[in-house]
């Protein structure tokens, strides 16, 4: 009797599923139907290392790398709904998706999700019984490691004497997970406002690196004090690193490397000349001097600098790159002296940032200077005075610049973001508070009438036009990547786009500024930078032969413009 029960419930759910079965589902075997998955259904709910997994499900699905992060993943539904296109949300949805609402969800209906219309009562059974299978294991286990926690720690009774894991109150482990991760999280804030520590040091992968490090620490284990830090541990610190360059010094015999050197003045006032070494692998810093007892002389910087090349090694040494001033000149023949094979060349940046200063400076310019001069009397007006400038913040959320002359470009860069304003310090000028703050300010009408005048934005404009392709090139060789192959043709692209801009409009500026040019062009003239032109492969391919050159002229093949021929042969000699 009981035998022909069963028969009959099985020959009711066969008929029940007929035509809901999918025969191509994956999970389905043509000849033995579903199987029965016993031991499979212990490995899905299991992890590598024998733990459960609380996600069973993602097993049955086709991960694709995408999603919204946080959990959410981009996943294809193996009974081939949604036309085949992927799914973008987290485990439960996926759930949702596959099982439909379960008794254990704690909210219930269908929070916007389609469960699968091509699944089949059966199949549906399968992955319900996966799915709690799975977190009847994961609640086990979670059990256990409370338990061993309280165990470990003691219980925690609520202010009442009941016990914080009674009557379905929070447990000893939400209790560490939530209060004493507050905890943690506030002493570290502490720390970081106390110590005066930027809060972007959160975002360094260093600091998570060490938090982890700290997770993972023995019982017990304490920071190193004052004395360990600044002396053993910062001597292993500096030998990590002195390996992790091994990579890159060891290029230095197969590729060379350049000397760089550059001076400068802290906060102490001390004289401090830094020496890297730069190669194709990156830049790695070789030495710091400080020069202060001594006087800036040629000898005493060759001195520095030579002590460095002994130490990379002389037949390593390709160049060595100082800025222009005529000691820095010096000290490039001394060395050249000394080692006949390394050469010297000035910094393009420098160079061309003197050639900008060049063209302002000159008494054939000194319109130019007259301008400048107003912009950075308007600037030193407006951020000098503190109700000036908060009511200019009204107007602009970009600031005004006081650049320092030192800075590269920096006329370029004054005018530049004097036009991007104009708008806002044209509605400063023209408010009514402008009146009542500056009526006894001196300087105020005149910064005024300068806003308002027309002409003196239009040269400023003018001004932009035929220095942009200077601060261009600047921009173009202060990078850390290789251009000393390509220094001739941008230098002759640069003259050609100023020709355009300038000598429609004014001949004899026009005639200036290439003189200028040509002369700052002549020391970057140097028989290294000819030779690494005259074997850059790009200006010997057709497609560039076939662009015009600056002016509609030729490209022409291994010969740079103005006065780099000579040399150029004669390196090849």
């Amino acid at each position: 009797m009981m035998a022909k029960v069963n028969r009959n419930r099985r020959e009711e759910t066969e008929e029940g599923s007929g035509d809901d079965t999918n025969m191509s589902d994956p999970m389905y075997d043509e000849e033995e139907g579903f199987e029965e998955e016993g031991d499979e259904l212990e490995g899905d709910t299991e992890t590598q290392d024998g733990k459960a997994t609380s996600t069973p499900l993602w097993n049955y699905v086709t991960k694709l790398d995408g999603g919204k992060g946080g959990g959410s993943y981009k996943f294809v539904c193996p009974h081939g709904c949604h036309g085949g296109k992927p799914y973008c949300g987290s485990y439960t949805r996926l759930r949702r998706h596959l099982c439909g609402v379960l008794d254990s969800d704690e909210k219930k209906g269908s929070v916007g999700v389609q469960i699968c219309p091509n699944i089949s009562t059966e199949q549906r059974r399968k992955y319900i019984q996966i799915e709690m299978a799975a977190q009847q294991k994961h609640k086990k286990q979670k059990t256990h490691s409370e338990s061993s926690a309280t165990s470990k720690f003691g219980s925690c009774s609520s202010p009442h004497g009941t016990s914080a894991s009674s009557g379905g109150r929070r447990t000893i482990g939400d209790f560490l997970n939530v209060a004493g991760r507050d905890d943690v999280d506030g002493k570290i804030v502490r720390f970081l406002c106390a110590c005066g520590v930027p809060f972007n040091v959160l975002r360094s992968p260093y600091w998570h690196e060490m938090v982890k490090a700290i997770n993972e620490a023995p019982k017990g284990y304490k920071a190193p004090n004052y004395e360990k830090a600044r002396t053993m541990l910062l001597e292993r610190e500096k030998a990590k690193v002195q390996r992790a360059l091994t990579r890159f010094t060891n290029e230095w015999v197969d590729s060379g490397v350049s000397i760089v050197s550059d001076g400068w003045t802290n906060i102490r006032n001390q004289h401090l000349i830094n020496v890297l070494g730069v190669s194709s692998s990156g830049a790695v810093f070789i030495a710091c001097h400080d020069s202060s007892s001594v006087s800036a002389s040629a000898q005493n910087i060759a001195d520095l600098l030579l002590k460095s090349i002994k130490d990379v090694g002389p037949n390593n040494v390709v160049q060595v790159i100082t800025d222009n001033a005529a000691n820095c000149k010096a000290t490039g023949k001394i060395i050249e002296r000394t080692h006949p094979h390394i050469f010297w060349s000035g910094c393009l940046v420098h160079t061309l940032n003197l050639l900008m200063h060049d063209i302002v400076k000159h008494k054939e310019c000194g319109w130019i200077t007259e301008l400048y001069r107003k912009g950075k009397q308007l600037i030193k007006f407006i951020t000098g005075h503190t109700r000036v400038n908060y009511f200019y913040g009204t107007y602009s959320k970009l600031q005004l610049l006081k650049i320092a002359k030192t800075r590269f470009a920096s006329y370029y860069l004054t005018f530049r973001r004097l036009v991007k304003v104009r708008q806002a310090l044209t509605n400063l000028v023209c408010d009514e508070t402008w009146d009542e703050i500056n009526t006894d300010i001196d300087g105020a009408n005149a910064v005024k009438d300068t806003v308002l005048d027309s002409y003196f934005w239009s040269q400023v404009k003018y001004v932009l036009q035929f220095t942009k392709p200077i601060y261009y090139m600047i921009k173009f060789t202060d990078s850390d990547r290789p251009v000393i192959g390509e220094v001739y043709e941008q230098m002759d692209s640069m003259l050609g786009q100023i020709k355009d801009i300038v000598e429609p409009r004014d001949t004899t500026l026009y005639n200036y500024i290439r003189v200028e040019v040509e002369n700052r062009w002549e020391m970057l003239n140097v028989p290294l930078h000819a030779l690494a032109y005259v074997l850059t492969p790009k200006y010997y391919h057709p497609s560039w032969l076939s662009t015009p050159a600056p002016g509609g002229g030729k490209q022409e093949k291994t010969t740079p413009r103005s006065r780099g021929s000579q040399k150029i042969y004669g390196c090849i000699e």
